[in-house]
């Protein structure tokens, strides 16, 4: 959210531009505030509804803190927690909730961001499978990052028995998942083009896939769908600390070339407010300020991350130890299996 402030100065108006608001003769400007405001107001919401998550799900932890003796933000943000009954019930039932308001919230806004920043400054791009892979591909690259953070936590932040194999295992079942939804929705979009074959079309396909940007695509190509696919099949390489930790740290490289064919592509067309895409215009070559700008970014975010986990654990204690409540191995034929007990 905050690395969008400086693009509220830059962004042009809805004007002459095919957004989805409605920006017409007869009701100009409507919404008002139309697209930057409600970009920055979607971007706020999906902030505020990760947060909210995170504190609710911090709520017994944060007790337990207080108990032994932290005081100020942390007893204030635990809200007199006991652990009764009706105190689990109720933190269960918020959770879901706000679990499924920012899910909405992601998606959303990550349709009205893809479709205000990127679709509509290519004339004659109609795409409606676009803004649901651009959420798509976040949430690939949200739990890859979420993978890649827990081996971090585990190599070098002393929580190497809070993260085991199973964790590891579990997520490389999800990322193979997203992945083959990732080629899948990729080729959808092009199959589109592919067939339509207008003259806009054309150039829509040389600018995203063949063009200027073709080295980009195929990275990201490879890096989110073909590493992926062929590490997760093998089953030593899935089932372990590793393999899905790389596997991760792949996908976030190539998502971040994904980005830059999409934005960087769509921003260097000179004339938003065309009737047609007629001319793709070369690559933009990054400048010492755009490396700038990424190094402190991803500064930036370390800050923030390093700064959460002063006010909250970076994993869920309580949540661990209900996982060895109901859980535990029992001997099956030749074999060993994890038997899990439904918490009610």
């Amino acid at each position: 959210m905050l690395s969008f402030l400086p693009l509220v100065w830059v962004i042009p108006s809805g004007e002459g531009r095919n957004t989805i608001w409605i920006v017409s003769g007869v009701r100009q400007g409507w919404p008002p505030g139309a697209p930057v405001a409600y970009d920055l107001l979607t971007l706020v919401m999906v902030a505020l509804g990760g947060v909210t998550l995170l504190w609710i799900a911090s709520i017994p932890d944060l007790a337990a803190l207080r108990d032994r003796g932290r005081r100020g933000w942390t007893a204030l943000l635990a809200l007199g927690w006991q652990g009764t009954l009706r105190q689990w019930q109720v933190h269960k039932a918020a959770l879901g909730v706000a679990g499924g308001l920012y899910f909405i919230a992601y998606v959303g806004g990550s349709i009205v961001v893809a479709s205000d920043l990127v679709l509509s400054f290519v004339p004659g791009w109609k795409d409606s499978i676009f803004p649901a892979y651009h959420a798509l591909s976040g949430l690939q690259s949200g739990l890859a990052l979420v993978v890649l953070t827990a081996f971090i936590l585990r190599t070098v932040g002393g929580y190497r028995r809070y993260f085991q194999v199973d964790q590891f295992w579990g997520a490389a079942k999800l990322l193979l998942a997203l992945s083959l939804l990732w080629a899948y929705f990729q080729w959808s979009a092009f199959l589109t083009f592919w067939y339509g074959r207008t003259p806009t079309e054309q150039n829509l396909q040389h600018l995203l896939y063949f063009g200027p940007y073709r080295p980009l695509f195929v990275a990201s190509l490879f890096l989110n769908w073909l590493v992926p696919l062929f590490a997760f099949i093998i089953g030593p390489v899935r089932r372990s600390i590793l393999g899905p930790s790389l596997v991760s740290l792949s996908i976030l490289v190539g998502t971040f070339f994904d980005r830059i064919r999409l934005y960087v592509g769509a921003w260097s067309v000179p004339d938003p407010t065309g009737h047609a895409f007629e001319h793709v215009p070369p690559a933009v070559a990054p400048s010492p300020a755009d490396y700038l700008i990424l190094i402190g970014g991803l500064a930036g975010a370390l800050a923030l991350y390093l700064l959460a986990v002063r006010f909250f654990l970076p994993l869920s204690v309580w949540e661990m130890k209900e996982l060895t409540f109901l859980r535990v191995v029992k001997p099956f034929l030749k074999t060993r299996v994890v038997v899990l007990a439904k918490p009610e």
